[in-house]
């Protein structure tokens, strides 16, 4: 995600930590999957990759803290769009809500 969204949310009281910001990045998928779930943390991703992750937690019953996903395609360039979603999802859906749940942006 465009570092534009993490500040955007920031902006509006939403706690955020990037891959980038903690240094993180390099790191294969399951390894951030797996960062951000221990800290009880929503992944925010336009990496597909994740999507096939969250699946494979549930197939062998482990759990996560959520996927927003959206796809590279969708909205590409409208970085005010996805802050509204995000926002609209954090305000809509509770950490429980999201365990285990793949949103679609």
């Amino acid at each position: 995600m465009p570092l534009a969204v993490a500040y955007g949310l920031r902006n509006r009281g939403i706690d955020v930590e990037t891959a980038s910001e903690l240094g993180r990045c390099g790191l294969i998928d399951e390894e951030q999957f797996r960062y951000a779930n221990a800290e009880g943390s929503v992944t925010v991703t336009h990496d597909e990759d994740y999507v096939v992750l969250a699946a494979a937690f549930l197939a062998v019953r482990e759990t996560f803290a959520g996927v927003a996903y959206c796809h590279p395609n969708k909205r590409l360039g409208d970085i005010g769009w996805l802050i509204r979603q995000l926002i609209w999802l954090h305000q809509q859906l509770y950490a429980v809500d999201m365990q285990n749940h793949v949103q679609y942006l």
